[in-house]
This record gives structure tokens, sequence and C-alpha cells, in this order.
């Protein structure tokens, strides 16, 4: 297990690295214009503008330049060409709200869309299955952008049962406001997650109920709850296990659509702010820490799928 978890970590190292040089080379490439002329503001002169090159290396060749910035990242001190502040505060005053909206939401979507599967699964050819795969298949298809605006109209403007926007510390307003200030946006996350659950459940559970293993152990005498538990559970759960993992790693790099719309502080803010002013710093900080998060999850879910499947770990 431990070689397995080790050359895991050296690919995951690899393809970070690869994904840093792919991103520092998009970002040169695109025409954003001198990045000096935006550092500098307005009317700058020319002694300005070429002392600010020389500040951030941007006069040197790509590849000094690559080292310059990975530097200036890895050591937290890398700054946004705009604000002219380090960006690594920024993601840290921002990584609780995320990490706060995506608990609420991931806790909402993998129970109600694995209960909803289950019972899909268990239920084939009843009123219930049919309908709960149709609630699956229109969550499934509403886009996340109209369903954030149309919740926020109907629960915050014609029913006013949730406050608009901003967001609570669990400190300022206690558990339940600091609940409150969130479950309209984690819904709006949950619906179409729990959808996409409730589907890939219910066809996994339903294969591992039909596997000639199952039906022999539930022959030879064994309780059938505890087969459907220990057993088909275990093996339908994989697939969800590999989803959520990447869901979360996802949701953590920044909802950026559901933070804007209910207006959350998150790091779905601090990559809009970067979209909007072309910040590349803001951008490559954002990218590499989302490729982080991607990699160590994969890490996680690789490891946790080898402990429930030893054919993986073998292999």
């Amino acid at each position: 297990m431990g070689t397995y978890i080790l050359r895991r970590l050296i690919y995951g190292a690899i393809t970070i690295f690869l994904i840093s040089i792919v991103t520092f080379m998009i970002f040169f490439l695109l025409p954003t214009g001198d990045p000096a002329l935006r550092i500098a503001g307005k009317s700058p002169t020319p002694e300005l503008l070429e002392a600010i090159r020389e500040k951030f290396h941007l006069n040197d060749a790509l590849p000094q330049q690559y080292v310059f910035t990975m530097k200036q990242l890895l050591t937290g001190q890398i700054k946004s060409y705009n604000l002219g502040t380090e960006i690594m505060p920024m993601i840290w005053n921002a990584l609780p709200v995320t990490l706060a909206l995506c608990f609420v939401a991931a806790t909402l979507w993998l129970s109600v869309g694995v209960w909803m599967g289950v019972k899909g699964a268990t239920g084939q050819g009843s009123r219930l299955d049919g309908s709960l795969t149709i609630i699956a298949l229109v969550g499934l298809s509403l886009p996340t952008i109209w369903l954030a605006a149309m919740l926020l109209f109907l629960f915050t403007q014609k029913l006013a049962i949730f406050p608009p926007g901003d967001y609570l510390t669990i400190y300022r307003g206690g558990l339940f406001g600091w609940l409150y200030h969130l479950l309209l946006p984690a819904c709006t996350l949950a619906i179409v997650s729990a959808a996409s659950y409730a589907l890939v459940t219910r066809t996994n559970v339903r294969a591992a109920m039909h596997e000639e293993w199952v039906k022999t152990a539930i022959a030879k005498g064994l309780d059938p709850d505890r087969v459907f538990i220990h057993h088909v559970m275990r093996l339908g759960m994989i697939p969800i296990l590999i989803m959520f993992g990447m869901d979360i790693a996802a949701t953590l790099q920044g909802a950026i659509f559901t933070e804007t719309i209910f207006g959350l502080p998150g790091l779905g803010s601090v990559l809009m702010l970067g979209i909007r002013n072309l910040d590349f710093p803001i951008l490559l900080t954002m990218v590499l820490f989302g490729a982080v998060l991607v990699v160590v999850m994969n890490i996680v879910v690789d490891c946790l799928q080898a402990l429930l499947d030893p054919r993986i770990r073998l292999s």
C-alpha cells in the first residue's frame, strides 16, 4: 500500500508541474497587453514602466520568468498585477467560505442522491422508481446559473425566506445564522449533483444486486439486508466515491457562478476578480491551486478505492 501511495504522489507531482508550464505558456501567449501598463496605472512614465518590468522580471526570457513566478508562488509572495497585494492572503481569507459552502452542499447532495438511487434500485419498475428517475433527470438538466438566479429571485424576493446575499461566520451568526445564509446557495449546487448521484447509484446498486454471487449468498441463507448493506452497497459505492472526490475538488476550486450570484466572498470571487481584470498572477495561482486540489483528491480517492477493492491495489 505504501508503494501504491508513493507512486500516486509522484504522478501527482509530475501532473502539477506540467499544468504549471502549460498554464504559464497559455497566459503569456494570449494578447492581454503589457502587464507593466496595468500595474503602473494611468499615464505612467517610461522610467516607471521599465522599473516595473525589472521588478517583476518581465524583460527576462520565458524560462527565467517561469522560474521567478514559481518561486514567488511557492514562497507565498506572488502579487496581483492590478491590486499590488499578495494573492495568498486573499485565498486563505476566501477559503473558509468555500469550505463551508462545500460542506453543506456535499452533505445535501450525497445524502439525498444516494437515498434516491437506493430507493430506485430496490424498487425497480415501481411508481417510486419512475418518479425518482424523472425528478433526477429534471434536476440534471437544470443549468446551474439559471437555477441559482431562479432560487435567488423566488426565495429572497418573492417569498423573502432567505437573505439576498452576504455571509455570516459561525462566530458572528451562530450555527443557525451560518446555515441560514448558506442553505440557498448550497441547495443550488446540491440539486444538480444529487440528481447525477441518484442516477449513478441506481444503476450501480441495481447491477450489483443482479450479480450471481449476491443471489448465491442469499440462497445459502445469509440475511438479505446484511448482504445488501455489506456487499451490494460496498460494490455500488465505488463509482460514487470517485464522483464525490472529484466534485469536492471542483467545488473547492470555487463555485464561481453560485458564489458570484449569491454574493459569497469565496474562492469563486477571487477567480472572478482575476478574470475581470485579466490578472495573470491571480489566474495562475487559482489554476494551480485547483490543480493541487484535484490531484490530492484523486490520490485520496484512489487510496480509498484500493482499500475497498483489493483488485485495484494488486493491479
